[in-house]
């Protein structure tokens, strides 16, 4: 779509921008801050205010769709393969049930200095480096931690889903209102013109009563002349 950096829009009002981000699927932030980052410049006339809410054009639309950035992914192999040692050490069944003895985990920086020093050594063996078991308290803290996690993720998205709608109703109510005045200032001034018209009529017809007592009184001096 060409820019002509006027407003361009099949419909009157066009998209807030919370319900420009719950169509995508992304956080209501995130799209301001996208608005913002492009305001002054390729989205000049394509965002109109009104009742202090911003509201985008089709252009805008498809304008942010095409500049935003995709989401940013996990890129630390030595990380995700600490990660998975140590969720390997916590799940894992020990031989010996029974065994109270204490054991160890390797910290992050060992692991991945002895990661680099088997890549760079000779390979005699395929075997990967082992990172040593957890303790049994240490695997249940683990798996805790875990399910106390993935419980704040998901009220999270409810928290954010939520949001999202309230903000949706927010600009739906927006429009409303929106509408609404445009309807009443429409009224005051059809009540303006009716008014202005009942009063020209009230004019008029004076004049006519006016008019009609003068010939009235015109004909009747007529026929009664006055005696010298």
């Amino acid at each position: 779509m060409e820019n002509t950096y006027s407003w361009t829009c099949e419909n009157e009002i066009g998209t807030t921008i919370p319900q420009y981000a719950n169509s995508q699927g992304i956080t209501y932030e995130a799209a301001r801050r996208q608005v913002v980052k492009y305001l002054d410049n390729e989205l000049q006339g394509h965002i109109r205010v009104r009742n202090k809410t911003k509201y985008l054009d089709d252009f805008a639309i498809e304008f942010l769709n095409e500049h935003r950035r995709p989401q940013a992914q996990w890129s630390n192999p030595d990380m995700t393969e600490y990660i998975k040692s140590l969720l390997h050490c916590a799940t894992a069944e020990p031989s010996d049930k029974s065994s109270d003895i204490p054991l160890h985990f390797i910290p992050f920086k060992e692991f991945t200095a002895k990661s680099q020093a088997s890549q760079e050594a000779p390979q005699e063996t395929s075997e990967a480096p082992q990172a040593q078991p957890l303790n049994a308290s240490s695997n249940h803290q683990i798996l805790t931690l875990q399910a106390e996690n993935e419980l704040l993720k998901k009220q999270l998205t409810d928290m954010q889903a939520a949001y999202n709608k309230l903000l949706v109703e927010t600009s739906n109510l927006n429009a409303k209102i929106y509408y609404a005045e445009k309807n009443a200032e429409n009224a005051e001034k059809n009540s303006k013109r009716w008014y202005n018209l009942a009063l020209e009529c009230i004019r008029t017809f004076n004049q006519q009563q006016s008019q009609d007592f003068n010939a009235a009184a015109s004909d009747t001096t007529d026929r009664n002349p006055s005696e010298d």
